[in-house]
């Protein structure tokens, strides 16, 4: 087997097995190109953050209308189960009214505060 002998770094390199890498090319439209792309990349960017933001601006009226709307909704809501109830309370009392005549009788006579001969009537008033 030769042996090998040389005085460059390079030589010693190769003869370890190393690969030399190829030198980079550092010329003036490399540099211009790499930097196009990274304004390209940077404007394309904030094209899309622009956007957001204008939709978010536009849309954030409609949101807030939307919440109140929720609200009002709830609000509604609420007071239809209220009426519900008085209504159901309401269609019994009429039933009672129509169907029974000692609560009809009673009912008048609380109204329009008359009494049978020989009765007495106790009134109760509760404080509210």
């Amino acid at each position: 087997m030769a042996s090998y002998v040389s005085d460059s770094p390079h030589d010693e390199a190769a003869a370890q097995g190393y690969r030399e890498r190829p030198a980079r090319r550092c010329d003036a439209s490399h540099a211009s190109e790499d930097i196009w792309t990274r304004l390209s990349r940077l404007t394309s960017i904030l094209i899309v953050l622009v956007g957001l933001g204008c939709s978010l601006v536009c849309f954030k009226p409609q949101l807030e209308r939307r919440d109140q709307l929720k609200e009002e909704l709830i609000a509604r809501a609420a007071e239809y189960k209220k009426k519900s109830a008085e209504v159901a309370a309401l269609d019994a009392q009429l039933t009672w009214l129509r169907e029974d005549q000692n609560y009809l009788e009673t009912k008048a006579r609380d109204l329009l505060d008359l009494q049978k001969d020989g009765e007495q009537v106790i009134r109760v008033i509760r404080q509210r």
